[in-house]
């Protein structure tokens, strides 16, 4: 896309589109099997759940356009961060435990992404905490527009600089 007359935002549209299509059908598998498990079906929950799921997906999108900006400016050195970076944000931002169970200093770190809002928020809500739910999930969400503006600016300068420095011609 680098090389054609394609706008950058349509560029970033269509793949966050195919992730978020591709992210709900195994969202929807799961919670369907939550529901035939645990037999009932969480309607009310289900909302701020799937709210939680699209916060932690603008962060995804975030994050793959400050991974585009590295590989633009620093070249493919820079590729193993797409595979890595996933999982440590996994840990970070408590998917598998609280982030209360994290030293100090990560927790601290946690905080600056939206998808630790957005899990403790999902998880809060499943508890019956639906005040502080709600609280954590517009959280997430407004720190997750921060990091989309942030990171898609990045990603604009990081291809105005590409383009100049003849590194996109690696590509």
């Amino acid at each position: 896309f680098f090389n054609t007359a394609i706008k950058l935002r349509y560029y970033v549209i269509g793949a966050s589109i195919f992730a978020l299509l591709s992210g709900l059908i195994a969202f929807f598998i799961v919670l369907g099997a939550i529901s035939l498990i645990f037999g009932n079906s969480f309607i009310i929950i289900n909302s701020y759940i799937l709210f939680g799921f699209f916060v932690v997906m603008l962060h995804g999108i975030a994050q793959g356009m400050m991974v585009t900006s590295l590989f633009v400016s620093k070249g493919y050195n820079w590729q193993g961060l797409s595979w890595i970076l996933p999982g440590i944000m996994m840990i970070i931002c408590g998917v598998y435990y609280p982030i209360s169970y994290l030293p100090e200093s990560l927790q601290t770190i946690s905080y600056l992404f939206p998808s630790t809002y957005a899990i403790q928020g999902m998880r809060d809500v499943v508890m019956g905490s639906l005040s502080v739910g709600q609280t954590n999930l517009l959280i997430g969400f407004l720190v997750s527009i921060a990091h989309l503006i942030f990171f898609s600016w990045t990603m604009k300068k990081a291809i105005q600089n590409g383009k100049k420095t003849g590194m996109i011609a690696n590509y």
